[in-house]
């Protein structure tokens, strides 16, 4: 057996931050789990809003491929985004195809025999989506780090490359700006923004080096000579995302053009989750505990068995729909002292999301890494003891994001606009 200092997860934990780093352009890693036995690096939120109403949903994908010489299991293990919240759902779904089919690819051939490892990240640069990824291919000496990117269009789904932004002679432009260690070609997958182009050099690793990635952003300033301006790219880099209107929305009297929720709001009536009266929507108003769970029945298409917690009558028009969230053990920590006609409090609302993410596979939080979670949160305090975990656990998550100043307030209450907002991050 041949023992040593660090493991190769552990070596990216501790070097993140350093040039050549795979997650270097990461504002941060978080570490979950047995860091120092190198079984977990860090976990994406499950979901988080990239604003204008698009969230992205984290997708999980494994390929189990087979064992290697020494024994150990070697395949597919990627991460990759899943959008919503877009007005045009023939768009998104264009969107959400072609990301798909391109993590699944992967970077070659021969890393379909070894191995892929890794996350994505993704930002709207005005009206453009850009989703990369952040890959080790293969295994040992002769793996890589494999840096990819697409970028769409949000309004049109158009998919663009850098010969939609860049003039046809503008290599020998970008050749000179690059440093002259690499030749040209070494540099792939370039990746745009707002600010301009960022090129992306990988290393292979060998018997006296790990695997690195060096980037360089060149300016537009700096492509100035080659940058089409006129172009339908740089037109929506330059255009901040404005997403369409539908008629759900502007349907209620009370919901106007400008209110910040309206995409959130259009999305839940889109989908039938959330519905108004008598032309309202109501986004003012705080959100019951039968409100809630009528809205998560719907979302998850729960039946229930008759059973009610104590205290809950039959036969009132959200009796179905408690039963049936209370009958797939949703309620778990909230049933001994249910209200349906009352406010739900915020931590209460975190309870039964909680417990959401928990039937869907998600490992329940120990006290150790609520107390992390927590300590920056200024009125943790008054969280009540039975629901920090569950708090925590939605605030890792990116359910929850807390207020400018630091609080979480647990004990106040959402708007019906709020959840919906906090219903579209889990949708």
């Amino acid at each position: 057996m041949r023992f040593a200092p660090f493991s190769k997860k552990q070596l990216r934990v501790l070097t993140w931050w350093r040039p050549g780093s795979p997650d270097r352009q990461k504002d941060a890693i978080l570490c979950d789990g047995a860091v120092r036995s190198g079984k977990t690096l860090f976990e994406q939120p499950k979901s988080f809003d990239l604003g204008g109403g698009i969230t992205a949903k984290t997708v999980h994908y494994e390929k189990f491929m087979g064992y290697q010489q020494d024994g150990t299991e070697h395949g597919w293990d990627v991460d990759f985004p899943e959008i919503s919240g877009l007005s045009d759902k023939k768009v998104q779904n264009t969107i959400n195809s072609e990301i798909r089919s391109f993590f699944l690819k992967g970077p070659s051939v021969t890393a379909e025999y070894d191995a892929l490892e890794g996350s994505y990240g993704a930002s709207v640069e005005g009206s453009v989506l850009v989703v990369w990824a952040n890959c080790e291919s293969g295994k040992g000496a002769g793996s890589s780090v494999w840096n990819n990117c697409l970028a769409f269009d949000l309004h049109t789904g158009t998919q663009y490359t850098l010969n939609d932004l860049l003039t046809g002679d503008y290599i020998e432009t970008v050749k000179k700006l690059l440093p002259d260690d690499h030749a040209i070609y070494l540099y792939s997958y370039p990746r745009i923004s707002t600010k301009g182009v960022t090129y992306f050099y990988n290393e292979y690793e060998s018997a006296s080096r790990r695997a690195y990635t060096e980037e360089y952003l060149l300016t537009f300033e700096q492509l100035s000579d080659v940058l089409n301006r006129n172009s339908a790219c740089y037109k929506a880099l330059m255009t901040s995302y404005s997403p369409k209107v539908s008629a759900a929305a502007t349907g209620y009297s009370d919901v106007s053009s400008t209110c910040w929720a309206l995409q959130y709001i259009n999305t839940v009536t889109e989908r039938k989750l959330m519905t108004g009266a008598n032309g309202k929507f109501r986004p003012n108003d705080t959100i019951t505990a039968a409100e809630v769970c009528t809205t998560i029945a719907r979302q998850r298409g729960l039946s229930g068995s008759g059973a009610l917690p104590a205290g809950v009558r039959a036969g009132e028009w959200y009796s179905d729909a408690v039963s049936a969230v209370y009958a797939n053990g949703l309620l778990e920590g909230l049933s001994d002292n249910f209200r349906p006609t009352a406010a739900m409090t915020r931590e209460d609302a975190m309870q039964l999301f909680a417990n959401l993410l928990q039937a869907d596979g998600t490992a329940a939080m120990s006290d150790a890494e609520t107390a992390q979670t927590l300590a920056s949160v200024k009125d943790a305090g008054s969280i009540s003891a039975d629901r920090r975990n569950a708090v925590a656990l939605c605030m890792q998550k990116g359910l929850v994001q807390g207020f400018s100043d630091g609080t979480i307030k647990p004990q106040g209450t959402f708007t019906r606009a709020e959840f919906a907002k906090l219903l579209t991050t889990t949708i």
